[in-house]
Parts: C-alpha cells; sequence; structure tokens
C-alpha cells in the first residue's frame, strides 16, 4: 500500500523532478557562460549602495582641480608656474606622500615656472608623478621618470563602463614592474609605518602587513573569462 502511494507521487510529480535537474543545468550554463555577469555585478553594486558607509580616512586629503578653478585660471592645463605654488603650499603641510594624478610629460608656461616646477621635483622624494602605461600611451614628465617617481595612472573598465577592480601592479615585455598610482602612495605612506607589501609562496597572494590580499581570478566574484592580467582586487568602495 505504502510503496502503491510513493509510486503514485513520483509518477504525480516527475515533470518537477525532471525539470530541476534542467533548469540548475541550465543556471551552470549560464553562469560558465557569463550569461549571468552583468546581473552578479548590479547586485555587487546594490550591496555597496546599501551597506553602512565607512568613515572618512584622515590621513587621505584629495585636492582637486575642479571646474570653478579652471575658469579661475582661465586655462587648461595649469601652466608649470601654478602647480610649482600649488605644489608649495601642500609641502608645507608636511605630507608623507604626494600623489601628482596629472599628465605632465609637456612643458606648459612660461621658462621661469617651468623651471620653478622642475626644481620642486627635484627636490622632494617624496612626490608620485604618473605616465599612462597600458593604451594610449602617455609619457611621464622626463625629471620624475629620471628620478624613479612614477606610476601608473590606468585603471580597469568592465564591460558595461563601471569600475571595480584595482590594479596594484602590472609587468611588461621589457621585464619592468609598474605600481598603480594609489597602490605606491599608500605603500609610501604605510612604509614609514613599517607595514610592507610581501610576496608569498603563492604567486597570487600577497601580504600587507597583517592583511593577506588575494589577486582576482579570471572567473571569480562575478567575472567570467576576465582578463586579470598583472595584480587585480577588488574595490571595497567606502560609501
Amino acid at each position: 500500500m505504502v510503496w502503491s502511494e510513493l509510486t503514485q507521487k513520483i509518477k504525480k510529480f516527475g515533470g518537477v523532478f525532471a525539470l530541476s535537474p534542467a533548469v540548475a543545468g541550465l543556471v551552470i550554463v549560464g553562469s560558465l557562460t557569463g550569461i549571468y555577469q552583468t546581473l552578479e555585478w548590479s547586485l555587487s553594486d546594490h550591496w555597496f549602495r546599501i551597506k553602512a558607509s565607512e568613515s572618512r580616512d584622515s590621513r587621505i586629503v584629495i585636492v582637486e582641480v575642479g571646474e570653478s578653478d579652471i575658469g579661475e585660471l582661465g586655462q587648461w592645463p595649469m601652466s608649470d608656474g601654478t602647480m610649482a605654488k600649488l605644489l608649495t603650499k601642500i609641502k608645507q603641510q608636511q605630507p608623507r606622500v604626494i600623489g601628482l594624478d596629472f599628465y605632465r610629460d609637456l612643458n606648459q608656461g612660461e621658462l621661469e615656472g617651468q623651471q620653478q616646477l622642475e626644481q620642486i621635483f627635484r627636490t622632494t622624494p617624496n612626490i608620485i608623478g604618473v605616465k599612462k602605461a597600458i593604451s594610449d600611451q602617455v609619457k611621464p614628465s622626463p625629471v620624475l621618470d629620471e628620478l624613479g617617481q612614477v606610476a601608473m595612472a590606468d585603471f580597469i573598465l568592465d564591460a558595461d563602463g563601471k569600475v571595480r577592480r584595482a590594479l596594484i601592479l602590472a609587468g611588461f615585455d621589457n621585464g619592468e614592474v609598474e605600481f598603480n598610482l594609489g597602490a605606491l602612495t599608500a605603500l609610501i605612506y604605510l612604509e614609514q609605518d613599517n607595514i610592507l607589501l610581501q610576496d608569498t609562496d603563492e604567486a597570487t597572494v600577497k601580504t600587507l602587513g597583517q592583511t593577506k590580499i588575494s589577486a582576482l581570478k579570471s572567473n571569480s566574484a562575478g567575472y567570467v573569462g576576465a582578463d586579470t592580467a598583472g595584480f587585480q582586487t577588488l574595490i571595497n568602495y567606502r560609501s
């Protein structure tokens, strides 16, 4: 009697049992082929929007040059003389490190201003300039390049045009390894507290003090077949 009832129930719900593996299979295939990648990104973005905002880090000060500043200057890019004055004021605050996120491969303005900026560069070992190293390359300041005070300004766009990944460092065909500006300025700052970025036995894992940093893999964190060249991590937006 019991076996007869069980058999009837299996027949009744047989379609469901047959459908479940099929649905599961479609989900798995979809995940492997990246069909749901955009959805997973959207869910991740939503989580960052609803999570509690972290407090501002008082160790970081951002000096922005906005539209109103450009209007007051009456020109763009700003001249070397103006940049020299700005950096002089910043230096007076005795920062541990200055990340200069302006391309300065070409001189701007009068010769006197150019000389003033070069003097600032040569007497400020904690200024880090930028270059664009990946596609549509932009050379760094010749002076800062000579002094070895340059980082990459490159960042990674996902297919939907959003930035979710940080490029910490990248290796190039000439054997050189370049750090991203944000990473290098942070490392210089932390080095003064004896917090150092170190390799581990695993090529995809580094340590920063007590913190373990794992490189993003091409098929992890919602990505499918992503280009994860260099050493990339997901960005933890503070707010």
